[in-house]
């Protein structure tokens, strides 16, 4: 697959007018919804719907088609292979031998660009038709976002789909590998399969083992196909370093979509929007989860007392090992990190508005508006708390896995802190004074 990209891994800061052009339509739907009721109805390829579309297609090259009655904002991006690096660990590869192939040998023909610069997409990734829903509805009522903050949660949403086809990259040399090493692996004819096939898979990972490789060649069926599923897995995985804090990987770059159209200060406060009764926005319920996880924990340490000084030591000793594994459950390495914490994801949109005043030939004006989305930023990111639970607390102090774990995150977000400090906000502010 030819892929047309840039050595940073996001879209350049667009300085066309797309996002402004973009939220126009949603201010109008917005209007018309208003004027018509047409609030909680399906608005599915309506006059405005339509031209969104069209717009979204003819600008970034993305086909969609809106649903609006659905999730409150979603896409299902194209994966352009099972083994996608964005798929979750336990739906990656789920496919059987010959499907894989198949796939694998459609990959073979198939070309698709991606050019970060122009933030585009061509080729396969253009002929997708991504099913993107956008609830307005309850966007606008329930949420009460401004046009702004929608056009933002849509920029969004389509950063998901661009990014599922530029990362298509990271899979592509495995897939022509793979291709050629399956083709290897069929042809009964060939006497070399084990050695060329060690060769070619020793080329995507250093851990491949030769015995394993004779084992799929000359083993029993079941035998070769759990090895060569485990195979497709590995490879794939050394393509791109997983640690925790890299999960977070899909919506951060979803995120630096949005914002490098512009639209970076509205994503957080369209966030803020959509957190609102959460221990993170609201005092009052930050309070609450802190008073009931130490009740819990509380209970649970009298109730084990109260057996142990009863003599029922036995279940005493089953309710310790009960809470001990929903403490070890809890530890950092055990947490969903789909999304960062939402304080941490507000600092990367800062960090990436920072990034930008890294660009010594901005024009004042612009200088001013994103120093401007930076303090918006700042207020949103001060009114955040963190909250974890307090078995994350115990978990992450006893156990080593999830002491590890939140060494790594920190050390990753000190080298972002590092990469977009305050000295480049300080220098910007002294241009917009000449």
């Amino acid at each position: 697959m030819k892929m047309s990209v840039m050595a940073l891994e996001r879209i350049e800061h667009q300085t066309d007018d797309f996002g402004q052009k973009l939220e126009g339509l949603v201010a109008q739907l917005m209007q018309d919804m208003a004027s018509q009721n047409l609030y909680g109805k399906n608005v599915d390829g309506y006059g405005v719907i339509r031209h969104m579309e069209l717009l979204i297609s003819k600008r970034l090259g993305l086909r969609v088609e809106i649903h609006t009655t659905a999730h409150t904002a979603a896409i299902l991006p194209f994966y352009s292979n099972r083994n996608h690096i964005f798929l979750n660990d336990m739906i990656r590869g789920q496919v059987d031998i010959q499907a894989q192939t198949r796939l694998l040998s459609m990959m073979d023909k198939q070309k698709g660009e991606v050019n970060l610069a122009n933030a585009t997409v061509s080729g396969i990734f253009s002929q997708y038709n991504h099913p993107l829903y956008l609830n307005f509805s309850r966007m606008i009522r329930q949420f009460e976002m401004t046009a702004p903050e929608i056009t933002a949660v849509m920029l969004h949403e389509l950063g998901h789909a661009f990014a599922a086809c530029y990362y298509s990259d990271r899979t592509d040399r495995t897939n022509q590998v793979l291709a050629a090493v399956f083709r290897k692996f069929t042809d009964h004819n060939s006497k070399d399969s084990v050695e060329y096939i060690y060769r070619e898979l020793s080329k995507l990972s250093d851990t491949v083992k030769k015995e394993d490789v004779d084992q799929m060649v000359n083993g029993p069926r079941v035998v070769a196909g759990l090895l060569w599923f485990r195979m497709v897995v590995q490879v794939v995985r050394n393509q791109m370093s997983h640690d925790k804090y890299n999960e977070t990987a899909f919506e951060e770059v979803a995120d630096a979509f949005a914002s490098r159209f512009g639209y970076g200060k509205h994503i957080a406060l369209a966030l803020d929007r959509l957190h609102l009764n959460t221990p993170m926005k609201s005092a009052g319920m930050l309070a609450l989860c802190r008073i009931v996880d130490a009740m819990a924990l509380a209970v649970s340490a009298g109730v084990i007392l109260s057996l142990l000084a009863g003599g029922g030591y036995v279940m005493a000793l089953v309710l310790a090992l009960w809470n001990l594994t929903i403490v070890s459950l809890n530890t950092e390495d055990n947490l969903d990190y789909t999304y960062d914490e939402l304080k941490d994801r507000y600092i990367r949109l800062r960090s990436d508005a920072v990034t930008f005043l890294k660009e010594p030939s901005l024009p004042k004006e612009a200088v001013r508006e994103t120093l401007e989305n930076i303090y918006t930023l700042d207020g949103v990111i001060k009114e955040t708390a963190r909250y974890k639970s307090i078995y994350t607390h115990i978990g992450n102090f006893i156990f080593s896995s999830g002491k590890a774990t939140v060494s790594a995150i920190e050390a990753q977000k000190t080298m972002e802190k590092l990469a977009s400090n305050d000295l480049f906000i300080n220098a910007a502010e002294f241009k917009t004074l000449k």
